[in-house]
């Protein structure tokens, strides 16, 4: 499958299950938001939101900077965002995240990145097209999905139809653990079952934890990183200012 067909297909993947996984990110997503708002501060001017689904961090940025490009694949959640997050400070944008240039679109305060990276098919140049939008004294903050699947459950046959079957019931009890109700939990199954999701997960590209550390850290010289966030991603926080501390420590 050639670039463009394999976008077309994530795009069309994303849409069929929007509905789904906007509940879905609400449930597993939210840990992240405290220690995401802390990260932010009190703000700036400009950010952007590269993969902004269904734009549950997005309304957190249009609060704390003066103007916010979101920027989505799927035209579905693009349409959820828009309406749950109506800010006139923000601006929904229909492409891919990697259309998203300092040439075009300027440089921002804030890069955030939110789940989104994993689905890249080349995440080193992705990387440094991210690294390319910030500004000299911004930040950078990619919060992603590391490997944790077992080397057993890799490709499409059986191990891996036999994993998502036992992620989908490990995601429906997860929910309930953490105080959600039966339809909650049956949501969680059901996205995780659901065609469109598993062709997202059989072709998702996530690192292992020391080779996000390792890339992550030569595109971001200086970054800091998250492991305790969850267990199934890690996240990162850099500024070019590091870089520049980094090198005259060396």
């Amino acid at each position: 499958m050639n670039e463009k067909l394999a976008t077309q297909s994530v795009q069309a993947s994303f849409d069929a299950v929007a509905g789904l996984y906007e509940r879905f990110a609400e449930i597993t997503e939210g840990c992240y938001t405290a220690w995401l708002k802390s990260i932010l501060g009190a703000g700036g001017q400009n950010a952007v939101d590269l993969g902004c689904g269904s734009g549950q961090f997005t309304g957190i940025l249009a609060d704390r900077f003066e103007q916010v490009l979101a920027v989505d694949i799927s035209t579905v959640r693009l349409e959820i965002a828009r309406r749950k997050h109506k800010h006139a400070n923000i601006t929904y944008s229909h492409r891919d995240i990697r259309e998203v240039t300092s040439e075009r679109d300027g440089h921002f305060d804030l890069v955030l990145s939110v789940t989104a990276l994993h689905h890249v098919p080349d995440v080193y140049t992705a990387l440094q097209r991210v690294r390319d939008l910030v500004t000299k004294g911004g930040t950078v903050v990619v919060i992603d999905v590391v490997t944790h699947t077992p080397f057993w459950a890799t490709g499409s046959g059986l191990g891996f139809r036999i994993w998502r079957r036992g992620r989908a019931a490990y995601g429906a009890v997860q929910a309930f653990r953490k105080g959600y109700g039966l339809s909650d939990a049956l949501l969680m199954t059901r996205l995780r079952r659901h065609p469109s999701w598993l062709a997202l997960a059989e072709h998702a590209r996530p690192l292992p934890r020391p080779e996000f550390h390792h890339i992550y850290g030569e595109v971001f010289p200086g970054a800091r990183f998250v492991d305790d966030l969850d267990a199934s991603v890690c996240a990162m926080v850099w500024s070019p200012l590091w870089s520049t501390s980094a090198s005259q420590a060396q």
